[in-house]
């Protein structure tokens, strides 16, 4: 599933067509989901609508399904309502997922990112980094996701108290292991 952000509006304009002459002539085409949740301050609604495409004849190969979702989402404190709209185009068919699905693995893949992303900035300083020349912001996203990745599978349940550990007391990496934790990565 990817999103049709504003560097395509060609795609973003005829899915958009796409989506209207659907549900102007075709209704019974287009299936549609709605969560509401609580939290935080805020009442966030979201509504998914997803039309087959599959005879679409869209210049990208395999989308199989397009999709619309519409987030309102309303401070409760100032009630104040800001939405947000946001295509989708994905290569499920919709015998494999439904729009609820979509909707659900919209929301996983946003809790997945923004985890990674809170990692990637708070812990390792990311968007603090000052390394612009050639490849060296590209090196340096794999050296932290691959940090990351050998954090998280090792176990380790607290990845900011654990590179903290290892900042005061960096011998403490010889002893990481895959198969078995230590007692600094226990404690983090």
């Amino acid at each position: 599933m990817l999103p049709v952000k504003d560097n395509n509006p060609e795609l973003a304009e005829q899915i958009t067509r796409y989506l209207s002459a659907a549900i102007e002539r075709r209704p019974e085409s287009v299936y549609t989901a709605t969560t509401i949740d609580k939290g935080h301050g805020r009442l966030e609604r979201r509504e998914i609508l997803v039309v087959d495409s599959r005879a679409a004849g869209f210049n990208i190969p395999g989308i199989q399904q397009v999709a619309e979702i519409t987030r309102t989402r309303t401070n409760l404190r100032t009630n104040k309502t800001t939405p947000e709209k946001v295509l989708l185009i994905t290569n499920l068919p919709h015998e494999a997922v439904d729009a609820a699905q979509l909707l659900w693995m919209n929301r996983f893949y946003w809790q997945i990112e923004n985890g990674l992303h809170y990692h990637k900035d708070m812990v390792f300083g990311e968007d603090r980094s000052t390394i612009r020349a050639k490849h060296g912001p590209a090196n340096m996203a794999i050296l932290r996701n691959f940090a990351i990745g050998v954090l998280t599978s090792s176990g380790v349940g607290n990845i900011k108290r654990c590179v903290d550990n290892l900042k005061h007391n960096p011998s403490q990496l010889l002893h990481l292991r895959t198969t078995t934790r230590t007692t600094v990565l226990q404690a983090a």
